[in-house]
C-alpha cells in the first residue's frame, strides 16, 4: 500500500480499518513512493535518448540509490506527528487487544510525549483488561469455612494466586518496552508512564535512553519501583532534560531497593 499520497483523515481511517482486520492479515507492506513516480518512469521509456538501452529507472544502480534515500526519508518520516498516523491502532482494536504483545521498539521514531500518551493508553488497557478478566475468574471464590480459620485464609490466599497466574497467562502484556532516542520525550512522558504503570504490574524493562526526560523523572521512576513488582531496570542514560547529566540506569536489587547503576565515567546524585 503506497500512503503517500493519501491525506491525513483517509490515512487514519484506513487504519482503522486495518485494525478491524489485523487477525486475516499474514503480510503488511506500506510504503511512501514519490507521487510522481509512475510519470518519472513512462517519461524515461519514451526519451529517444535511451533508445536500445535499459531505462534509467532499471539500473541497478538507480535502485540502490532509491533504495538507500527511501530507507533514510521513512525513518525520518516514522511516528512524525505524535504517532499520527498509528494513534487509531494504538488506542483501540489494535495493539491494546493483542493478547501477545510482550516487546514494544519505538527506538528513533521521533516520537512525542503525545505518541508516549498513545503507549501509556496501551498498558492501561492490559491492566483494565487483567484486572477485568481477575475479577470475574474469582467472582465466587470464598474461603472454605469448614477448615481452620488459618488453613482457610491460606489456601484461599493460594487460590486467588492461582488466578492471578492464570489471568495473567491468558491476558498477556508488556514485558519490555524500548522508547530510546527520541528526544522529544519530555518529563511529561516519564510522568504519564509512570502513571500507567502503577496499575499495570508486569512490565519488567524500560528505555528511555537519549530522550529529553530530566530528574524529574527519575524522581517519579524511583518512586515507582520501591513498590512495583515487575519492574527493575529503567535506563536513562543520555536524557537531555533538566539535570540529565545525572541520570543513568535505574536498577532494582537486593532488598527491593532502588540504586542508580553506576557505569565507569558516571556521575549520579544519591536516591537515599
Amino acid at each position: 500500500v503506497n500512503i503517500a499520497a493519501l491525506p491525513r483523515k483517509d490515512v487514519e481511517e484506513f487504519l482503522k480499518q486495518l485494525s478491524a482486520a489485523a487477525s486475516r492479515l499474514t503480510v503488511l507492506k506500506l510504503m511512501c513512493l514519490p507521487r510522481d513516480t509512475l510519470s518519472y518512469e513512462l517519461d524515461s521509456l519514451n526519451d529517444p535518448r535511451a533508445a536500445g538501452r535499459l531505462p534509467a529507472f532499471q539500473q541497478p544502480q538507480h535502485h540502490d540509490a532509491v533504495a538507500i534515500a527511501s530507507a533514510h526519508m521513512q525513518h525520518a518520516r516514522h511516528c512524525k506527528g505524535h504517532l499520527m498516523m498509528a494513534v487509531h491502532a494504538l488506542k483501540q482494536e489494535g495493539l491494546a487487544a493483542h493478547l501477545g504483545l510482550e516487546e514494544l521498539d519505538l527506538t528513533a521514531c521521533r516520537l512525542t510525549d503525545q505518541g508516549v500518551s498513545c503507549v501509556a493508553d496501551i498498558i492501561k488497557m492490559h491492566a483494565k483488561r487483567r484486572v477485568d478478566a481477575g475479577w470475574v475468574a474469582g467472582l465466587r471464590q470464598y474461603p472454605d469455612l469448614s477448615l481452620d480459620p488459618s488453613m482457610a485464609s491460606t489456601r484461599h490466599y493460594q487460590a486467588m494466586r492461582d488466578i492471578a497466574q492464570q489471568v495473567d497467562a491468558q491476558c498477556g502484556g508488556l514485558l519490555h518496552l524500548e522508547l530510546a532516542e527520541n528526544p522529544e520525550v519530555t518529563d511529561r512522558s516519564g510522568i504519564a508512564l509512570c502513571d500507567a504503570l502503577s496499575l499495570d504490574r508486569r512490565l519488567i524493562l524500560l528505555s528511555l535512553r537519549a530522550c529529553g526526560c530530566g530528574l524529574r523523572t527519575e524522581a517519579e521512576f524511583v518512586r515507582l519501583m520501591r513498590s512495583h513488582r515487575a519492574l527493575s531496570r529503567v535506563d536513562l542514560r543520555g536524557s537531555s532534560g533538566p539535570g540529565a547529566a545525572q541520570l543513568g540506569i535505574l536498577k532494582v536489587t537486593a532488598g527491593c531497593s532502588t540504586i542508580p547503576y553506576e557505569p565507569a565515567g558516571a556521575v549520579f546524585h544519591s536516591n537515599a
